[in-house]
């Protein structure tokens, strides 16, 4: 779920989930635009705060990403492309 979809669900104000947090109500709205993507130690209060309701790939659209080996190649985007076997991402 999108943080501004659980804002809105729980009636949750973007000033207490900043202030809950330890963050700007500024960068809670930047957050929510998708305008910046938060660092991991606020991504982790993140999830606490929400019950893991709102978990670190909400963040990013993988929506149309399928995994790609060299087996079986997808016919969509692939999450990664251009990398050889058994190179490490």
């Amino acid at each position: 779920m999108k943080l501004e979809q659980w804002l809105s669900n729980t009636q949750t104000s973007r000033s207490a989930f900043a202030e809950r947090i330890g963050v700007s109500k500024s960068v809670v709205t930047k957050w929510c635009s998708g305008e910046v993507l938060p660092r991991t130690v606020p991504l982790l209060a993140i999830y606490r705060v929400t019950a893991g309701q709102v978990s670190p790939n909400d963040f990013y659209d993988l929506s149309g990403l399928t995994a790609c080996n060299d087996d079986d190649p997808a016919g969509g985007r692939c999450a990664i492309e251009g990398g050889t076997k058994g190179a490490a991402a």
